[in-house]
């Protein structure tokens, strides 16, 4: 018998949907608090391969709730792999994980709508020592250096 995990997404009401299978709708976690996001990211993480695959090369992400780190990787895994998706990419790499990135399995173009909620939500994250770099900046950074090129709205 599995484990069953505990944590902020099981309270009542939160990421229940993962035990009968993926979400079926996009934005499932947005009304998740950010360790709710967390969970919910982590989850996706977990079941690699719960979204439902994208064949479109051009992949919507969703940027109104993008107010924290986690909804960002929400976000982002569902525009690439769809509801309950997740984008596999070390995210080690903002920080200096030698492995430079992980290269998507496919091309796409991501479509990041409402830019801007994310950039006054994460003006002060920064993983720069001088804090210099916004964490949106040092994002599409990793994604152009493995070759990904997203179109900002």
């Amino acid at each position: 018998m599995r484990a069953r995990p505990s944590g902020p997404c099981l309270r009542p009401g939160r990421c229940g949907t993962w035990f009968q299978g993926p979400p079926t709708e996009s934005g499932s976690w947005a009304t998740f608090p950010p360790e709710g996001r967390a969970e919910w990211g982590a989850f996706a993480a977990a079941r690699q391969g719960a979204g439902r695959p994208l064949h479109d090369p051009v992949r919507h992400l969703d940027g109104r709730h993008v107010t924290d780190v986690s909804a960002l990787v929400c976000a982002l895994g569902e525009a690439v792999a769809g509801p309950g998706g997740h984008y596999h990419q070390c995210w080690g790499t903002l920080r200096g994980c030698p492995c430079g990135g992980e290269w998507p399995p496919a091309p796409f173009t991501p479509v990041w709508h409402d830019t801007s909620v994310a950039r006054r939500a994460l003006a002060s994250v920064s993983v720069d020592t001088e804090g210099e770099t916004p964490y949106v900046d040092d994002v599409l950074g990793l994604l152009a250096r493995v070759g990904i090129t997203v179109e900002l709205r």
